[in-house]
């Protein structure tokens, strides 16, 4: 660790981040006193935190691990976004990895403890909290699970974030596949914690979730820019209510939507023809599954029963993308040339083709102000949807 410390070291990193790597990988060795191969590992890990971790990567001799890690830790963006979402005097996040979480709940929480197995990673992110002015965070180079067995008291808050990647290195994202597999170890973490708060690939499905974990109180969908990146689960044992549901929707500008467990819908929306304005939910909204709960709120129609498209006479606030509705065709060839386009944006709903396929069979380039949605109607139909979107309704 020393010598990727050495100025010159850091000089180097620096001055090649948008350089090949394999070309730098033949014209090594570069140093006598550390191996290249480590060094060219530095410099893909500090290029994968430019976006993802600025804070970091704007930080003079800051240490990365090997990428995997980089790509398996929160943003910075849902990390600021979890420290929200807690408060306490104490935290233990038992599987710390790259200690981005910690930082940011660190500055929430009076005391934060940083459990992580690999010692070399444990002590190169002690020394990252040094350099980010984060002294409230403790690092300990244990079996978080093992730690948890020594405390005494309480603590206000675990933090978990289960490792999904098998032994194999193949993704997982089953909670029993995970590592910790946290389902053999449910009363231990509700004994020792007043809340749980747990992270999960956004895969997982959210009944199952509810079922497994038991003492859910809250569930959030994170997305970013539209994306949806994780799954939050907090745990409380002393909460016996319907656990709420939340779809949040995160920019990097800072800014955020939130929509919260909407209640319940006796009924669907209706069925109805394509009208003028044609609605696409967030991507959150649709994993929370809570489109057609918010849609009979506000009034919309559905396409369909199995396409989550809804439409309106009149242009309503809604949390997705609207679009104004300018043609509609069948889903065919003939039915595509009348709409004398060249270029398009390709959106599917209940679709049985692929954008490429799409691209290819009509022979259209991507892209340009108009978007096609190719999905069915009310009468069970393939159509074609031609719209432009209108940005100023977008979240």
């Amino acid at each position: 660790m020393n010598a990727l410390l050495q100025q010159d070291v850091q000089n180097f990193i620096n001055d090649h981040l948008i350089d090949d790597i394999p070309k730098l990988a033949l014209g090594g060795p570069y140093f006598d006193t550390i191996d290249t191969k480590i060094i060219l590992e530095q410099i893909i890990s500090k290029k994968k935190c430019q976006k993802k971790l600025p804070s970091w990567f704007n930080t003079a001799s800051i240490l990365y691990p090997p990428k995997l890690h980089i790509e398996q830790t929160s943003s910075e963006i849902t990390a600021a976004f979890k420290s929200s979402l807690v408060n306490g005097s104490s935290l233990v996040d038992l599987t710390g990895g790259f200690g981005v979480d910690a930082l940011y709940f660190a500055r929430v929480v009076d005391k934060v403890t940083h459990c992580e197995i690999n010692t070399e990673l444990s002590a190169m992110v002690q020394h990252n909290f040094t350099l980010l002015k984060q002294p409230n965070i403790s690092c300990l180079a244990v079996n978080g699970l093992k730690y948890l067995e020594t405390l005494d008291v309480k603590t206000d808050i675990i933090y978990l974030d289960p490792a999904r990647r098998s032994d194999t290195q193949k993704r997982v994202f089953r909670l029993e596949d995970c590592t910790p597999n946290i389902l053999d170890h449910m009363d231990v973490l509700v004994d020792k914690a007043h809340r749980v708060m747990i992270k999960t690939a956004p895969l997982l499905d959210i009944s199952l979730g509810i079922k497994q974990l038991r003492f859910v109180s809250s569930v959030y969908v994170v997305a970013v820019n539209n994306e949806v990146k994780e799954l939050l689960w907090l745990l409380d044992p002393n909460y016996s209510d319907h656990p709420k549901i939340h779809a949040v929707n995160l920019s990097e500008s800072g800014n955020w939507q939130q929509l919260t467990d909407w209640p319940i819908a006796q009924d669907a929306p209706s069925i109805c023809p394509i009208q003028n304005y044609l609605y696409e939910p967030l991507a959150c909204v649709l994993k929370a599954g809570i489109h057609d709960h918010i849609a009979l709120e506000l009034g919309l129609d559905k396409l369909h029963p199995h396409t989550h498209l809804y439409t309106s006479k009149q242009l309503l606030s809604f949390p997705g993308h609207s679009f104004k509705v300018e043609q509609i065709t069948t889903y065919n060839k003939k039915g595509f040339e009348s709409l004398k386009i060249n270029s398009a944006n390709v959106k599917l709903r209940n679709a049985p083709d692929s954008a490429e396929t799409l691209r290819k069979k009509f022979k259209f380039k991507d892209g340009g102000d108009c978007y096609l949605f190719f999905t069915t109607d009310q009468t069970g139909k393939g159509c074609i949807i031609k719209t432009r979107k209108i940005e100023s309704a977008s979240p």
